[in-house]
C-alpha cells in the first residue's frame, strides 16, 4: 500500500481484514480480542506488526499468555459499519472481547453516509444523496471555487455552516450506536469497550485551528468501558517535533506513533479497567 510517504506490503485474511486467518474454535478460558475499526486500528503507516493492536496484544500476553487479537479493522470502517460487521458476522468467531474505535474521520464519514439508514433490506448499502450540483462540480473549477468561497463547502463537499450543530447531531447517533454495540455484546456475554482518539494532526498542529471532532463526544456519559485518548495522547506526544509519531503527508501514525498509542491505552485500561482483559469460563 502507498500512502504516500513510504509503501508498505498487506496481506488480508479470508475476511478482507489485515490478520492472520480467524479460527471459529478456541479453548473456553482463552482470551478471543476483536478489534473492530478504521485505517488506525488496521495498522495503516506501518508493517503488520507494528500496528497498535499488536503491541496492546504483547502487553497483554505478558499477564494472560492465552490472549490472542485479531484486528478487524478497514480504511473508512466507521461506528455503523461497526455494529454491522460484529453482528453479521463476527459474532460466529466467538469473540470474548470486543474493543471498537472512534476518531475524528467517522465524523466527516457519517455525514455522508447516514447513521443506519444507509443499510437496505438484501444486504445492500446506500448513502445520504450528493449535493445537487455535484454534476457540474466534476468539471468546473470556476463552480468548484465558488461552491468552496462562497458556500463554505469543504472538500468533503459537506457543507460547514452551523457545523458546531451537525457536530452534535452525529456524536448523539456515533454514542447511541455504541450502547447498541455494547447491548449486542451484554445479550452474548461478550466484554466491551470503546476507545475515542484524536486524529495525531490534530493534537500535533492546534495552531491551524482544527478542534478535534471527537470532543463533541465529551458530554456523553457511557454505561460500559470507555477510554477517551485525547488528553492522554496529547500529554505523550510532547516534543521538538510532534510528526516524529506520524507521517506528514497521510497523517497516520508510524510504527513509533502506535506504539505510544498501545502503551498509552494500555495504562488507561490498567488504571480504568482493571479487571476487563479477565473472563468467566461459564459466561462463555
Amino acid at each position: 500500500m502507498d500512502i504516500g510517504d513510504t509503501v508498505f506490503r498487506y496481506v488480508i485474511n479470508e475476511l478482507g481484514y489485515r490478520e492472520r486467518p480467524m479460527p471459529r474454535d478456541s479453548c473456553p478460558s482463552a482470551q478471543r480480542v476483536f478489534v473492530i475499526g478504521d485505517s488506525f486500528t488496521e495498522g495503516n503507516g506501518t508493517e503488520y506488526h507494528r500496528s497498535w493492536t499488536r503491541y496492546l496484544e504483547a502487553s497483554v500476553k505478558t499477564r494472560l499468555p492465552k490472549a490472542d487479537f485479531f484486528v478487524c479493522g478497514i480504511s473508512g470502517l466507521d461506528p455503523h459499519y461497526a455494529w454491522a460487521a460484529l453482528s453479521q458476522q463476527l459474532m460466529a468467531y466467538r469473540p470474548s472481547h470486543v474493543i471498537t474505535t472512534v476518531n475524528d474521520s467517522d465524523f466527516d464519514e457519517q455525514i455522508i453516509r447516514g447513521g443506519y439508514s444507509r443499510f437496505k433490506n438484501g444486504g445492500s448499502v446506500k448513502y445520504l444523496p450528493a449535493p445537487w450540483f455535484l454534476a457540474v462540480y466534476r468539471f468546473s473549477h470556476i463552480v468548484r471555487m465558488i461552491v468552496h468561497e462562497c458556500y463554505s463547502y469543504d472538500y468533503y463537499l459537506i457543507n460547514r455552516i452551523n457545523q458546531d450543530h451537525k457536530r452534535a447531531e452525529v456524536a448523539d447517533s456515533i454514542a447511541q450506536c455504541l450502547s447498541d454495540i455494547n447491548q449486542l455484546c451484554v445479550e452474548n456475554g461478550i466484554k466491551f469497550l470503546t476507545v475515542i482518539h484524536p486524529n495525531p494532526h490534530k493534537i500535533c498542529y492546534p495552531q491551524e485551528g482544527l478542534a478535534s471532532e471527537v470532543l463533541a463526544l465529551d458530554s456523553h456519559n457511557f454505561h460500559f468501558p470507555v477510554v477517551r485518548m485525547y488528553e492522554p495522547l496529547k500529554n505523550a506526544m510532547k516534543g521538538p517535533d510532534c510528526s516524529t509519531y506520524h507521517w506528514k503527508t497521510d497523517s497516520h501514525f508510524n510504527g513509533a506513533g502506535y506504539n505510544l498509542f498501545s502503551s498509552v491505552l494500555f495504562l488507561e485500561i490498567e488504571r480504568d479497567y482493571p479487571d476487563f482483559w479477565h473472563i468467566s469460563i461459564e459466561a462463555r
